[in-house]
């Protein structure tokens, strides 16, 4: 699966920030290098086994939202570098 902000997997999970740090710190959660965490963690953690399917609806949602939002940044940046050439 994919990595969400610390912040995001905070408002998605209902868990406070320092939680996500305490449980990063015991090796709990993944944290890369970019300090995202890891979504398959957070949902074993503390995914509620009856919203599951909700909460791995509100991932995909937000994931593909943020895709969406990248494609947009990328894309006014080639015109650009086209009209430079």
């Amino acid at each position: 699966m994919s990595n969400i902000s610390i912040n995001q997997a905070s408002k998605l999970f209902k868990v406070s920030r320092n939680t996500i740090y305490a449980r990063i710190k015991k090796g709990e959660i993944t944290k890369n290098s970019d300090g995202n965490v890891s979504v398959q963690d957070m949902m074993r953690l503390f995914g509620d086994k009856a919203d599951k399917k909700a909460t791995e609806q509100a991932v995909n949602e937000l994931l593909n939202s943020t895709n969406n939002i990248e494609q947009l940044i990328e894309h006014p940046k080639r015109n650009n570098e086209q009209l430079l050439e």
